[in-house]
C-alpha cells in the first residue's frame, strides 16, 4: 500500500516530457559516426483530456521556440556537449514548461510557456 501511495504521489508531483530534442553523435551498430549533427527528436504522450490543448499550445509556442533553438549557431564545443530542449506538461497545474540547456555540464534553465489563452476552457 506504501508502495503504491510513494509512486503515485511522485508521479503527480513530476511534469510529463511532451517533447525532447537534443543533439547525439552516437549511431547504432557498425554505421560511420554522422558527418554533420544528428539532432534526434522525442515525442511523448498526454492525457487525454489535454491532448487539444497540449497540441494547439505546441504549435503556436513550443514548435516556433523549437525553430529558433534548433537554428542558433552551436560551437563545435557545444555540440559535444549534448544540447537539449524540452517541453513538460504540468497536468495538474495545465502548464507548459520550456527547458533548454547548452550542455550536459550546466543546470537546464527552465521557464513556462504563455499557453494561458490558449483554447481556454478546453
Amino acid at each position: 500500500m506504501w508502495l503504491k501511495d510513494r509512486r503515485k504521489r511522485e508521479s503527480d508531483d513530476l511534469p510529463l516530457r511532451v517533447l525532447e530534442v537534443e543533439f547525439t553523435t552516437w549511431t547504432l551498430g557498425l554505421e560511420s559516426p554522422p558527418e554533420r549533427p544528428l539532432w534526434t527528436i522525442r515525442v511523448g504522450s498526454v492525457p487525454s483530456q489535454l491532448r487539444q490543448w497540449t497540441r494547439a499550445c505546441l504549435i503556436s509556442e513550443a514548435l516556433p521556440r523549437v525553430r529558433r533553438w534548433l537554428l542558433q549557431s552551436f560551437p563545435d564545443t557545444a555540440l559535444e556537449a549534448t544540447p537539449q530542449c524540452r517541453v513538460h506538461l504540468q497536468a495538474e497545474q495545465k502548464r507548459l514548461l520550456w527547458e533548454e540547456r547548452s550542455s550536459k555540464f550546466v543546470d537546464a534553465r527552465v521557464e513556462e510557456l504563455p499557453c494561458g489563452e490558449v483554447q481556454r476552457g478546453v
